[in-house]
């Protein structure tokens, strides 16, 4: 979470080319794309590892964030649900599904989504980045900074990517997201979110 985009994506393809067969890998690989602006790439690996695992929870929730990143929201949705059974109703896929549904339009089902995980959050872990980044595609913006809060004094492990996820775009401008910058990385320049990048 460097910023060092070419490094990754030299990293990445040196992966796939050690585990070719890995679904897993193909899934990772996706996500570092997704961070470095490449949503094309992205895709192209997400499908490659929903193809060499149908019934991989991380293929399937690598294709259905990879999708709607690139303007299919049928596919999208369709992936996430089956994630989602494969994983047996995780939070992190919940918060996924939840946040495409409301890129989506269909807001009832990714508020009713996030209540579920709100409720659950009283007696389990359910990181509050990943319910910010439903509370931004809901374009709840002071509630999506009040999660945000809760993950970083809970040190919520993925403040690592706040700088780069896509999923917060909606919140970058203005001084409350340059001031979390700010204490993830003191004293330090944040890694710059990648522009998207089309080959």
């Amino acid at each position: 979470m460097l910023g060092d985009f070419d490094g990754a994506r030299r990293n990445v393809a040196l992966a796939c080319e050690a585990e070719p067969l890995s679904p897993a890998v193909h899934a990772l690989a996706a996500f570092q794309h997704a961070w470095s602006g490449e949503p094309e790439r992205e895709v192209e690996l997400a499908r490659r590892a929903a193809e060499l695992g149908p019934n991989h929870f991380l293929a399937q929730w690598s294709l259905g964030v990879a999708s709607a990143r690139n303007g299919l929201p049928g596919p999208a949705v369709t992936a996430l649900r089956r994630a989602l059974q494969l994983v047996g109703g995780g939070p992190m896929v919940k918060c996924a599904l939840a946040r495409v549904l409301a890129e989506a339009g269909q807001r009832d089902e990714a508020r009713a989504l996030l209540a579920e995980l709100d409720e659950r959050s009283g007696v389990h872990w359910v990181s509050p980045y990943q319910r910010a980044t439903v509370l931004a595609a809901l374009g709840e913006r002071s509630a999506a900074f009040e999660r945000l809060e809760q993950a970083w004094q809970a040190r919520d492990p993925w403040l690592a990517v706040v700088a780069v996820d896509p999923a917060l775009s909606p919140l970058r401008s203005g001084r409350a997201y340059a001031e979390l910058l700010g204490r993830v990385f003191p004293g330090r320049e944040p890694p710059r979110a990648a522009p998207a990048r089309r080959r």
